[in-house]
């Protein structure tokens, strides 16, 4: 079970399920979110096992297929998630240290509408973003989000044409999260190059994935060439 790909739609509707087994029709109305998104983030939990479905007859005078219910299946450890727009209290099953810090850093950065346009923006593009070397925040205004992306060379004209600009309505605002998307080998000569494009970008970027350490070296070699 990949416990590192959580996002922070899956932990509003793990929250909605601590107390009591409900159904997507419920969760959905509890957390504000579609019945299809909803049910796509659950048929997700399923297939991480954090969830499981129970089938239960709401009237036993009426014959067909059971009403289905989640309920959360793990023996969870109290976290606390604090960010400056919230504190809520978790049932979670132990999550990798950096799943919390991600979390953490998005929340950090934006807007509860906008941490919700990117979690659907991350789930839209899963297999996508799953191919990045390093994800960074760069602006936000009240109906956009942009974002920068490190990707391999020979996959940056497939991102670029995928995942490069998504529209969502959340409670009835559009919110347009726009991804920049570049190799570290083109970021990189660009710092070298004294590119005022790449220059700019460096000031702006703060990081929210970065497994490979991308933005150190960045820092490292732009340090380097303004010595």
């Amino acid at each position: 079970m990949d416990k590192d790909s959580f996002s922070t739609t899956q932990v509003r509707i793990l929250n909605c399920l601590s107390g009591e087994a409900k159904s997507a029709t419920e969760i959905a109305h509890e957390t504000k979110l579609s019945l299809p998104y909803t049910t796509h983030q659950l048929q997700l939990l399923l297939a991480k096992e954090i969830i499981s479905p129970e089938e239960k007859k709401t009237n036993t005078t009426h014959y067909g297929k059971p009403k289905k219910y989640y309920t959360v299946t793990k023996t969870f450890s109290e976290i606390t998630t604090i960010s400056p727009y919230h504190t809520a209290r978790l049932s979670l099953s132990p999550v990798a240290d950096r799943l919390i810090t991600q979390l953490l850093l998005i929340s950090r950065f934006t807007s509860p509408l906008h941490q919700e346009a990117l979690s659907q923006y991350y789930w839209t593009h899963i297999n996508e973003i799953d191919t990045l070397r390093a994800i960074f925040f760069l602006n936000e205004t009240e109906h956009s989000l942009e974002i920068l992306a490190i990707a391999k060379t020979h996959l940056l004209k497939k991102l670029r044409n995928t995942i490069s600009k998504k529209t969502f309505t959340i409670h009835n605002k559009h919110i347009t999260v726009s991804c920049w998307i570049h190799s570290e080998e083109e970021f990189l000569q660009g710092i070298q190059h004294n590119d005022n494009y790449y220059l700019d970008r460096m000031k702006q970027i703060q990081p929210l994935i970065d497994k490979h350490k991308i933005f150190k070296q960045l820092r490292l070699v732009k340090r380097q060439e303004h010595e």
